[in-house]
């Protein structure tokens, strides 16, 4: 028989990387990000997919209410935040994005079935 892979939960205080959750997470997992100010000094890029059953997801902790803010974040061609390139099935909420170079997220490319 088949061995079934469970969601993980991927809990990221402020300080710690979101950008490391987000390249470890996998179809069906969520990444909770916890209340209180997250800084990240570069982009967050998300080039991974998620499946039509199997979303990944970033949700805010419940109860709490993250806030990424960018003044971090050096200009130069960066223009988002949170930048989806060619990602898919991705589910994105209860975030507050501030202080981005142009844009808070972004998805280009062949992204597609996403929910903000």
């Amino acid at each position: 028989a088949p061995t079934l892979a469970s969601a993980a939960t991927i809990n990221v205080a402020p300080g710690d990387s979101i950008q490391n959750a987000v390249n470890n997470a996998n179809p069906g997992d969520t990444i909770y990000l916890r209340g209180g100010t997250h800084s990240p000094s570069s982009q967050i890029t998300i080039t991974r997919d998620g499946t039509s059953g199997n979303r990944i997801n970033i949700f805010n902790y419940p109860g709490e209410k993250p806030v990424i803010d960018a003044s971090n974040q050096p200009g130069g061609g960066v223009k988002a935040i949170i930048w989806l390139s060619s990602a898919s099935w991705w589910h994105i909420k209860g975030l507050e994005l501030k202080n981005g170079p142009i844009e808070g997220l972004e998805a280009s490319g062949s992204s597609g079935n996403n929910i903000f």
